[in-house]
């Protein structure tokens, strides 16, 4: 594998994703002689893409290293195709990290038509930076991913504040800095009056929308509404927030709700993936439940388990 892929690689992976949400994080570098000579990614929704950051002049015999096949012109489009600029500064060859399922190598073809040289490379760089870019290019809808923090025997509230550890809230805390928005319910928010931002030592990410599902009225004097510079919507129900505007707009979201919701969206086929946090403990009592029915889950696989200072993350897809 090139240290240049990897390099372009790194470069995107710095960048806040909420910024750029919908559109992917894309590195690109250009060397020359064996020797990187420009760089550049994409920072914020509607700003240049990778491409044309790093491109100005571009000296003959230069290679081309992006982790996304570049875009081309489609209805809506906020910034020029870096396909035609880079047709228009023809390159020696163009490396691509893996195909855009928007294009779908047709802008590969048009740089190959052009005389560009290039190689497709399927590093996985690209699934790594924007695991939810695929389903909501294709869909126009969200990846949801349904997160829970229970006990042993399903309880996910007790006398504590928290049920799971230290180790889990840091995961929880790097899932948030990663997807575009949480949903959670106006009863969660009066229950528990969390925050919901992002709190992380070694990162410095933007904190993720929230959308609120709930009739009733929420003080604005909860610490939900004390966090600045993110966006907060309110619908009544889920299904109205699903056949919106703002829901095209969302590329990724990750729950912070209770039973109710939690059960209705499994139940009608929205999750894609369920992060299921387990503490070693035995709550009992009547504390509230993860969910208030039983749902059959053939659909959904387990995929990956993690062990956390004791408590157990399970991942199912």
């Amino acid at each position: 594998m090139s240290n240049f892929n990897q390099k372009a690689y790194n470069l995107a992976a710095k960048i806040d994703p909420h910024l750029t949400s919908p559109n992917p994080r894309v590195g690109c570098v250009i060397m020359k002689d064996n020797k990187i000579i420009a760089e550049g990614v994409h920072e914020k929704f509607g700003d240049s893409h990778a491409e044309q950051n790093a491109i100005s002049t571009l000296p003959p015999s230069s290679s081309i290293y992006i982790t996304l096949e570049p875009c081309g012109h489609f209805e809506g489009k906020k910034t020029p195709s870096c396909t035609e600029l880079l047709i228009k500064n023809k390159p020696k060859k163009v490396y691509i990290g893996s195909l855009d399922p928007q294009f779908n190598g047709k802008n590969v073809e048009k740089l190959r038509s052009s005389g560009i040289e290039v190689e497709i490379l399927n590093d996985g760089f690209h699934e790594k930076l924007n695991p939810f870019f695929k389903k909501h290019i294709s869909t126009k809808k969200p990846y949801i991913t349904l997160k829970i923090a229970q006990s042993l025997d399903g309880k996910i509230t007790n006398t504590k504040k928290y049920i799971t550890n230290k180790k889990s809230l840091e995961k929880v805390h790097q899932m948030r800095a990663n997807y575009s928005a949480i949903l959670t319910t106006t009863q969660t928010i009066l229950a528990d009056n969390p925050q919901l931002n992002v709190r992380l030592d070694t990162h410095t990410f933007s904190n993720p929308k929230i959308i609120i599902v709930g009739k009733t009225k929420i003080p604005k004097s909860l610490r939900i509404f004390q966090i600045p510079d993110r966006e907060i919507f309110q619908f009544t129900t889920f299904q109205e927030f699903w056949d919106s505007g703002l829901c095209q707009k969302i590329d990724s979201i990750m729950t912070e709700c209770g039973s109710v919701l939690n059960s209705y969206l499994l139940k009608n086929n929205f999750v894609d993936e369920i992060n299921l946090f387990i503490a070693p403990k035995i709550i009992g009592g009547n504390h509230l439940k993860s969910f208030n029915s039983e749902i059959n889950l053939k659909k959904f696989s387990l995929k990956s388990t993690e062990n956390l200072d004791g408590d157990v993350l399970l991942s199912f897809y």
